[in-house]
């Protein structure tokens, strides 16, 4: 059966975190994971954007999703949590 991150996230209609799930993970999050999301959600937020209305971006922002996919698809590497090496997802 499959974890219910993974799950989760394949329901999801969002295109923008096809690439996370089409990485094969363990059934565990670990805490790297967790902060590179939260990285990735912070980063999003500009020098310019930032003021004290505006420390999170909105949940209609395109950037998010991508960010948010593309670091704790590297967190998953660096862990070794991520159960296919890089040269076999860059060929899916």
């Amino acid at each position: 059966m499959k974890n219910r991150f993974e799950l989760i996230l394949r329901s999801k209609a969002n295109p923008q975190i096809k690439q996370i799930t089409q990485i094969s993970i363990k059934r565990t999050i670990n805490e790297e994971m967790k902060l590179a999301a939260a990285r990735a959600i912070a980063g999003i937020i500009s020098e310019n954007e930032l003021h004290p209305e505006y420390i999170i971006p909105s949940v209609f922002d395109k950037r998010v999703g991508e960010a948010v996919a593309r670091d704790v698809e590297e967190a998953t590497y660096q862990t070794h949590v991520a159960r296919r090496d890089r040269a076999a997802q860059d060929e899916v």
